[in-house]
């Protein structure tokens, strides 16, 4: 009988090293925006910081699974938490792009021409080339994340064929021969 459970082998080879280097940018986008902590608080790079932190804590399980112990792997689970981390990366990475927007658009025009606290000015200044490199390693990440998608979506689609391998489409009974003899049914005294 064929085996139900999807095989690690049967992941594309470059599915680890791609899971190491997203967790290298996970640990690079959580350094640059706990760096725009300090300049302002704000839901963007608050979810992005979350997002990145969940990431590297799947990333890491994945690749340590893949590389060392096959035990800790299981497939429904990394597909559940590749797809809901998929979904955070685009909310994230589309909440930090309108914010960031915001402060290119206040740091350029609008602080040159009408009075700005102070803050928003050092912030749109200097912080807005920092939120704009965030912006871009969260469209990485996501772009990083429905990969994997698509590597869970290549094995499962290979378990399937798999699985269906020798499988009649039309069943059929098969003449296997009578349950019991048509013969006499006489009995023979003993002796």
């Amino acid at each position: 009988m064929a085996s139900r459970r999807p095989d690690l082998s049967q992941y594309p080879t470059g599915f680890t090293v791609l899971r190491i280097f997203q967790a290298v940018l996970n640990i690079i986008t959580i350094v640059v925006t706990s760096f725009t902590i300090n300049a302002v608080v704000i839901p963007g790079n608050c979810l992005l910081l979350v997002t990145s932190s969940a990431s590297l804590l799947v990333s890491t399980w994945m690749a340590f699974a893949h590389m060392f112990s096959n035990r800790l792997f299981n497939y429904l689970v990394a597909t559940v938490l590749d797809t809901i981390l998929t979904l955070f990366w685009l909310i994230s990475f589309a909440v930090l792009a309108a914010q960031t927007a915001v402060l290119w658009a206040h740091g350029t025009d609008y602080c040159e021409t009408n009075k700005c606290p102070d803050s928003l000015k050092n912030v749109t200044n200097f912080y807005g080339y920092v939120f704009a490199t965030c912006v871009g390693l969260g469209g990485l990440a996501f772009l990083f994340s429905c990969i994997c998608l698509i590597f869970h979506g290549i094995v499962s689609c290979r378990q399937h064929r798999y699985n269906q391998i020798g499988t009649n489409n039309v069943s059929e009974p098969i003449f296997v021969g009578d349950r019991h003899p048509q013969g006499t049914t006489e009995y023979r005294p003993l002796a």
